[in-house]
């Protein structure tokens, strides 16, 4: 299984999957080296819900002492 039901494997260098629905995930990163010196990396982890995070988005460092550290 890929990501979220998605493909079942990408051979992308950098990949970017959100996962915003609740549940538990595992995530394999697959190394094929040559002379078939390969190995894998198993990551699970669990997504609870909504976060009560808030992050402000005024940021302006410019400069003018207002906004300007983050």
């Amino acid at each position: 299984m890929g990501f979220c039901g998605a493909v079942p494997s990408q051979t992308t260098e950098n990949s970017n999957q959100p996962f915003t629905v609740p549940g538990n995930y595992t995530v394999s990163l697959i190394a094929y080296g040559s002379a078939g010196c390969n190995d894998t990396l198993n990551y699970a982890f669990t997504v609870d819900g909504v976060s009560d995070v808030k992050l402000v988005n005024i940021f302006t460092p410019n400069g003018d002492g207002t906004n300007d550290v983050f």
